[in-house]
């Protein structure tokens, strides 16, 4: 922040015609210091202008009339005081109706983006359920890493065998999450049979494993599961094997799949959401007791604005929303305070095609989001997948998909923590009919490039 003379600089440098408002009082008194010098050098000069006139005609040298060598520095004199008394009158004037600058409390900082407010609620005390603050995740397995010699962008074999590629419509599973401990992404595809893409090596390998299932997957990192939510069937990795659960969101006056979930790093528990009448509810999912917890409501994130759960910020403990109005939203899983950011938002959920989100880079990332435009529901960044800076709180960076401005479709985008990108499985034709190719490719987190990791094949 810049002090009071560091201001009086920067406005002299920029307005060099002097200002009433600028002068100090070590200014006023040195204009006074120099008019006083200037008034005694002028009475000299007149002394002896005089003492010259006077010897000249007691001489008889002069033979017309004196001039008067001391009207001109007279007259400039005058002038200079009066100019004085004028400036040091009106810096008086304007000093006695006006604080000095420095007593003056300074202005607030000027807002920097017009697009962006953001609004806090905190909610009453005893309606947030402290379970997500008080649980502690037991300790993770070690993640893995890539083998010496391996080179992750390099694309994987041609020809090997790949998931099924069904249509749009179809849900029997086109999902995916990323296994930290196996370095691998599980995916399930379009028919139900589960699939593992070694991101080290970019090759498929099929499981021959079925969890029969719809709905998101989430790895669960300190009981080493992924769940899938919407069936509540656990696969573990260790054994290639499917486990069906009895749903534990159903109780009294509660039955709903959650579809959506990201898992809490801090509590070790996944958290997902389900509606509450008009407004979103918040709950904890313990797979290894399959209990659901509800922790609150969040009256804030109404059903008409179909608010989903985009992904979780481990460095600012925030979860974060999106809506279809332009507004997304950071809950703090351990008090239910809410900030409402008013921003352009890819919204997801409300079953409009056109959305991928995953959590990624310690954000989360959405592709081709919608908002709604009056009537018409529209792709709130075309051509991009963007994800949500929390710090400047706005969507950056974005960066280009394939597909263009076209509606092109992914079955599954993950998070590949191991090369810190973006993996995209699949793509679909700009008709919204079959899938178009088998097409695995990524987005590089710190240089933006796509790469491909296994070359497309026909449909």
């Amino acid at each position: 922040m810049m002090n009071h003379e560091d201001i009086l600089e920067r406005m002299s440098n920029a307005n060099p015609t002097p200002d009433v408002e600028m002068i100090t009082d070590g200014q006023l008194a040195e204009l006074a210091m120099q008019i006083e010098q200037e008034r005694r050098e002028a009475a000299d000069l007149g002394d002896r202008q005089f003492s010259e006139q006077s010897q000249e005609l007691s001489s008889g040298r002069a033979t017309r009339a004196p001039r008067l060598r001391w009207l001109k520095p007279a007259i400039a004199f005058a002038s200079a005081l009066l100019l004085a008394l004028l400036v040091i009158g009106v810096a008086a004037l304007v000093r006695t109706s006006q604080p000095d600058v420095a007593d003056q409390p300074a202005p607030a900082p000027a807002t920097t983006s017009a697009t962006t407010s953001a609004t806090t609620i905190v909610p009453t005390a005893g309606e947030w359920n402290p379970i997500l603050a008080e649980t502690r995740a037991k300790s993770a397995p070690p993640a893995a890493v890539c083998p010496e010699g391996t080179d992750p962008d390099t694309p994987g074999p041609a020809g090997q065998d790949e998931p099924a590629i069904g249509p749009v419509s179809d849900s029997g599973g086109e999902a995916g999450a990323f296994d930290t401990r196996t370095g691998r992404i599980l995916y399930v595809d379009a028919s139900g049979e589960t699939w593992t893409f070694d991101v080290c090596t970019n090759t498929w390998q099929q499981m021959h494993a079925r969890g029969g299932f719809s709905g998101g997957l989430v790895y669960d990192a300190d009981s080493d599961v992924t769940v899938a939510l919407g069936g509540s069937h656990v696969y573990d990795a260790n054994t290639n094997t499917w486990t069906w659960l009895p749903n534990a969101f159903l109780g009294p006056g509660v039955y709903f799949s959650p579809s959506v979930g990201v898992y809490d790093p801090v509590s070790g528990l996944i958290i997902t959401t389900g509606f509450g009448g008009d407004y979103i509810d918040l709950w904890a999912y313990d797979v290894d007791t399959n209990t659901a917890t509800p922790v609150g409501s969040l009256a804030e994130l109404q059903r008409e604005d179909c608010f989903g759960l985009l992904g979780y910020s481990r460095e600012f403990d925030r979860l974060i929303f999106g809506s279809i109005h332009d507004v997304t939203a950071l809950v703090d899983p351990r008090t239910g305070e809410t900030t409402l950011i008013s921003t352009p938002t890819p919204g997801g959920e409300c079953g409009i095609v056109g959305e991928e989100y995953a959590s990624a880079g310690d954000t989360a990332y959405v592709a081709k989001g919608v908002w709604h435009d009056g009537d018409v529901f529209r792709t709130r960044f075309p051509g991009e997948v963007c994800g949500f800076d929390v710090g400047a709180s706005a969507w950056t960076p974005c960066f280009a998909i394939r597909g263009g401005s076209l509606p092109y479709q992914f079955e599954a985008m993950v998070g590949d923590s191991i090369n810190d990108r973006l993996v995209f499985i699949h793509g679909v034709n700009p008709n919204f009919g079959p899938k178009a190719d088998g097409d695995v490719w990524a987005i590089d987190f710190d240089t933006g490039e796509a790469t491909e990791l296994l070359t497309p094949t026909d449909p």
